[in-house]
């Protein structure tokens, strides 16, 4: 997969390829499958507020002004840098919508056209056949690991889960290897929770068992801050983006040969 850059002063430029993938930032990406573009996960505007006094901020200015329109938009999780309303309220109402039920409930109650993805679905949403997977943040909440599939070419998309036994099952059962994986893998912890995102060494091992044959980390590349005395209280660990890489990498290369990973920097596709 050659890398170029897919945004420009502030703006996507759709590819001609039938399968490409644009970082925004930590898990916000834009995918082409075969025509459709997908939006997973966007957050864009700062800040990100989890408690009253516990908030995340992107570490740097983001590249783009506004989230493209896209033929889908998949949501994994009821967190502000998952499911940012702000970005998602600029969309078209026609814009087809899959996410938990918590955040199909709130966007339907906008006018979006949502679907309620839990766990087990097979659907149709919009352009794509969505296969929905259990990810959680354990003790936390629970969150939708996505297969995405459009005409024979399919990316699996895991962000911010914990290497559960529930994902472990749910990835044996996938069909066939999907041609992307995009996973995060930072080791993040919370205080009186315990770690709630996979390290690079369990994403190294996640992504031998699935076969996929090309990977893009996700937060791992993040350049994110988090704020207020809440969050640096709770907050345990963090590994970080350089860390978190070459760890996943040297972990990957044990394990498996031949998977391409792709540390894409903002904007590249």
């Amino acid at each position: 997969m050659p890398i170029d850059q897919a945004i420009r002063d502030g703006r996507y430029e759709r590819s001609s390829s039938r399968l490409s993938v644009c970082r925004v930032d930590c898990c916000t990406f834009l995918v082409e499958l075969d025509g459709a573009l997908i939006v997973f996960d966007p957050w864009l505007h700062d800040p990100a507020r989890y408690a009253p006094l516990w908030w995340s901020r992107h570490g740097e200015p983001l590249i783009i002004d506004a989230l493209p329109i896209p033929d889908l938009l998949l949501i994994s999780q009821d967190a502000p840098d998952h499911c940012d309303p702000r970005a998602i309220d600029a969309l078209p109402r026609h814009v087809p919508v899959g996410a938990p039920a918590t955040v199909s409930k709130r966007l339907a109650r906008s006018g979006f056209d949502t679907a309620s993805l839990s766990p087990g679905d097979v659907r149709s949403v919009g352009p794509c056949a969505v296969t929905v997977l259990r990810g959680s943040h354990p003790g936390v909440l629970r969150q939708n690991g996505y297969l995405v599939e459009r005409n024979g070419v399919a990316v699996l998309f895991l962000a911010d889960t914990a290497a559960t036994p529930e994902l472990t099952e749910a990835l044996k059962s996938l069909r066939r290897p999907p041609d992307l994986l995009m996973i995060s893998s930072t080791g993040f912890a919370l205080r009186f929770y315990g770690q709630i995102v996979m390290g690079p060494e369990e994403a190294a091992v996640m992504v031998a068992q699935v076969g996929a044959r090309d990977v893009v980390p996700m937060r791992t590349l993040m350049h994110e801050v988090t704020g207020g005395p809440i969050g640096r209280l709770i907050v345990k660990a963090f590994i970080p983006p350089d860390e978190a890489f070459r760890r996943f990498e040297d972990a990957l290369r044990e394990r498996t040969d031949g998977v391409r990973v792709h540390r894409l920097e903002r904007g590249e596709r």
